[in-house]
């Protein structure tokens, strides 16, 4: 079998001014019988994205959900989360996409957090594929326990809950602490707290008060363990913090996510959620998964054919 190479942010040949992850050709296979084994390579529980505890495939929506549980370290919390991959096969189409949901309560609400494009162009046979990130809230563990971390830093011991109603909007979800009382900072100086802390850390901080961030993230059983970039806007008027992340993008340019944490009176409680940037992706950090599905569909054909 030959090998073929990925092209990321690559001129899209069905979608005009956009980028794609692009293959080269793929010689000896037909369109059609790439993509039925793309769906049979999802089918038999082989798209894994990572260090999943486990993977379990059922029907739904004439599609396949593939349900993906990680277990969280005992260092971060323990516990587990999920993700959940949605495929559709669209045969006339010669696509398959992939609707991706981070947690259990984003599948409940058919609150998409990417969908993934995957089309098998033919003469000369490739595949193309692209990410599109949906402008949606994210309200989980993660921001739960960096909200509680936060809180022990300033000095307060307070816990927070997540995929809780927002006090502003109940339709929408946050994490949402507990009444904070007899901390060294109250709701007017909150914002002030959170600065000198984040300084403290080795943040920089500024002329214009906003303060530029750099944090390494590790979480193992993702396979990630990067720097992550931010900034930081104290919005006094509407007494709340704007965070702009931009993750592994050293330059700020490409915004990933605008997470905001939102003081709340009487009683003084904090909330925090993250709303992700949309916009369509086809880098480096989309192509792992996009090739590690497409090779294992091209390999067992291959094998086949052998």
């Amino acid at each position: 079998s030959n090998t073929f190479d990925f092209h990321v942010d690559a001129d899209s040949p069905t979608t005009p001014g956009e980028k794609s992850i692009l293959t080269d050709e793929i010689d000896g296979v037909e369109a059609e019988k790439l993509l039925e084994a793309m769906e049979q390579y999802v089918r038999a529980g082989r798209a894994k994205v990572g260090m999943e505890a486990d993977l379990a495939v059922t029907d739904k929506e004439g599609g396949v959900l593939c349900h993906h549980r990680f277990d969280i370290p005992a260092l971060l919390g323990g516990g587990s989360f999920d993700v959940y991959n949605l495929y559709k096969i669209d045969k006339a189409g010669h696509e398959m996409t992939c609707q991706v949901y981070l947690s259990t309560v984003k599948l409940e609400r058919n609150e998409t957090n990417f969908t993934t494009h995957y089309k098998v162009l033919q003469d000369p046979v490739r595949v193309e594929c692209w990410v599109v990130s949906h402008e949606t809230r994210m309200h989980g563990k993660v921001l739960k326990s960096g909200m509680e971390k936060t809180l022990r830093g300033l000095g307060a011991t307070v816990a927070a809950e997540f995929d809780q109603p927002s006090p502003e909007d109940p339709s929408q979800l946050c994490v949402l602490s507990a009444p904070i009382e007899g901390a060294p900072f109250d709701a007017d100086s909150y914002l002030d707290a959170y600065t000198a802390l984040k300084v403290s850390e080795g943040a920089t901080e500024l002329p214009d008060g906003s303060i530029a961030e750099e944090t390494s993230f590790d979480l193992d059983v993702l396979g990630i363990t990067a720097k992550n970039y931010s900034m930081t806007f104290a919005e006094k008027k509407e007494n709340r913090l704007k965070i702009r992340e931009y993750g592994q993008d050293e330059s700020m340019s490409s915004l990933v996510a605008t997470r905001y944490i939102q003081v709340h009176r009487n009683p003084f409680r904090l909330e925090e959620y993250t709303v992700q940037s949309p916009g369509r992706l086809a880098g480096q950090d989309q192509l792992k998964a996009a090739k590690g599905l497409i090779m294992g569909a091209y390999e067992s054909l291959s094998k086949a054919s052998s």
